[in-house]
């Protein structure tokens, strides 16, 4: 090969080299790429073609026969490696052997997910180099990575904001540490996520499929809350016994959030998905009972949250009452076992942990979860009564049977034996003479705990939401079990930590090594002159 033939192969070579870097730094295809393409492809043309003789003797040689061989097990091998490794990433199949399934889809999302019919495209904006971005992107990618996994329309690319600034503006993205967005047949929605302060900010499947449902929905559930009534405001965002957090919690799931005067109205709207009354202080006039009555008869379901006794309106308790239920004038407390022995805090709540496992609402609760509820009074069967005979009653939260009802809250002492109290009940029936199909109706003892002071406190929050969810017939928005990641401590101490020291330490990892050292030097002193 002469020299001129020598440098058109080294600068082709070169060209085609400085493709390949260009591309894997950048990432993308830019036109300058054309001319580095097209000079090294014609390039190694001309040489073959020049050098077609010292390639045909080449080709000739016993050597390179052999060496052709061995090529072609090498490239058959190469090529099934490559075939196995695109089935193994167009067909994967995840086995989760994690003791909480951490990396399996719950149902919900997994009927969300089934339900698109076309691809979800998820974009992870971040800045580079903030601190704490990396932990978010993580969480964020472990997170959407189940989702890919299950399904293949779901597709998930990360934009840097500060190489892409025209469609970080275009999505609204301002948060560096990492903001994520869904779009779906053109619409687009904010995936939620906790703040985990020095942390970053911590992404859930709930957050992500609760996104997904408001992508997807095509029309949302109108709840309205009651007022005129002395009920608790849902705008006062600075007021702790408002239920503003309440209300942005609604909406947040995609709920469309309304207030209601029936007094100025005259009936509840037809849109009405779910009527609360929260708190209602003031008596309800027979007009405004007849439409209450009249929306029951329908089937649409009522949310109720009494006031404290001393100021609870007449109207929700004749509802309850209806129901064979009432509410108890005493308040319910927990015994608190103190070095002056056992007693109440009446400026404490009540700590309710005992939930239904029959119902929708409740029954991921398990036994790990509580909800706080400030003085509340207990909600109990009335002994003779004369009222619906045929509903369906469940009770869905109760204190645990070390608890005690006292009359007054100025005292901490109690009488009477230990036991369990029910704060919030389910009903199902037909309301009224008239009524046209089933009605779902729960009450649940005291407003304090949908409060802006109490709302987000235990399990306030997903008790309150997964009810809603549920009497608006939103299952798919029942908050979703979490998955705390399991460990094994195994903690040894005295004597026990001194006799696993000996046997494990000393009697077996230390002489393995010795012992393995030992014989590769006999063996060495062995065959040192084979």
């Amino acid at each position: 090969m002469n020299s001129k033939n020598k440098l058109i192969l080294w600068l082709s070579s070169a060209f085609l080299v400085s493709l390949s870097g260009l591309y894997f730094a950048l990432q993308t295809w830019v036109p300058f790429m054309w001319f580095l393409l097209i000079s090294g492809v014609v390039g190694l043309a001309y040489v073959g073609y020049r050098e077609r003789k010292l390639l045909a003797d080449f080709f000739q040689m016993k050597t390179t026969k052999h060496g052709l061989s061995m090529g072609s097990v090498l490239i058959v091998t190469l090529f099934f490696l490559v075939l196995v490794n695109y089935f193994s990433v167009k067909f994967v199949h995840v086995f989760d052997l994690s003791m909480t399934q951490h990396y399996t889809l719950s149902d919900q999302s997994k009927k969300i997910i089934d339900y698109l019919d076309q691809p979800l495209e998820v974009r992870f904006f971040y800045k580079e180099g903030l601190q704490n971005t990396d932990f978010t992107r993580r969480n964020f990618s472990n997170l959407v990575k189940v989702f890919e996994t299950y399904s293949s329309k779901v597709k998930v690319s990360y934009v840097e904001m500060n190489s892409n600034p025209s469609l970080t503006e275009l999505f609204g993205a301002t948060r560096g540490l990492g903001e994520a967005f869904v779009s779906y047949k053109g619409k687009m929605n904010r995936v939620e996520a906790q703040d985990q302060g020095q942390n970053g900010l911590m992404y859930t499947e709930q957050d992500f499929t609760n996104a997904v449902i408001k992508t997807t929905r095509e029309k949302f559930k109108v709840v309205y809350f009651l007022e005129g009534h002395g009920e608790r405001g849902i705008d006062q965002l600075a007021d702790e016994n408002s239920l503003s957090s309440f209300k942005q919690a609604l909406e947040k799931n995609s709920y469309k959030v309304e207030t209601l005067n029936l007094f100025q109205t005259g009936a509840i709207p037809a849109d009405a998905d779910l009527l609360i009354i929260a708190g209602a202080t003031k008596p309800f006039q027979k007009t405004e009972m007849a439409a209450i009555d009249m929306y029951l008869s329908q089937g649409k379901p009522l949310m109720v949250l009494f006031a404290d006794k001393g100021a609870i309106s007449p109207g929700p308790v004749d509802i309850l009452r209806k129901m064979g239920w009432q509410l108890s004038s005493r308040y319910a407390f927990n015994i608190l076992n103190t070095p002056n022995g056992p007693m109440v805090s009446t400026d404490q709540p009540t700590v309710a942990n005992q939930f239904s496992e029959q119902s929708d609402i409740t029954k991921y609760f398990g036994q790990q979860k509580n909800i706080l509820i400030f003085r509340p009074h207990p909600l109990k069967e009335i002994e003779s009564r004369t009222a619906v005979t045929d509903s369906y009653v469940e009770v869905l939260v109760s204190t645990s049977n070390q608890a005690v009802a006292i009359d007054q809250i100025d005292t901490t002492d109690y009488s009477g034996t230990a036991e369990s109290f029910d704060l919030a009940v389910h009903f199902k029936t037909k309301y009224g003479a008239k009524a046209k199909a089933v009605a779902d109706l729960v009450f649940i003892s005291d407003v304090s705990m949908a409060a802006n002071m109490f709302f987000s406190q235990a399990n306030n929050k997903e008790l309150l939401l997964n009810t809603v969810s549920y009497m608006a017939k939103e299952t798919d928005l029942l908050a979703l079990p979490p998955k705390e990641p399991g460990a094994s401590r195994l903690k040894v101490m005295g004597p026990e930590f001194n006799t696993y020291f000996k046997f494990m330490i000393v009697g077996l990892f230390l002489p393995l090594p010795l012992l393995f050292l030992g014989l590769s030097v006999a063996l060495w002193f062995k065959r040192r002159h084979a």
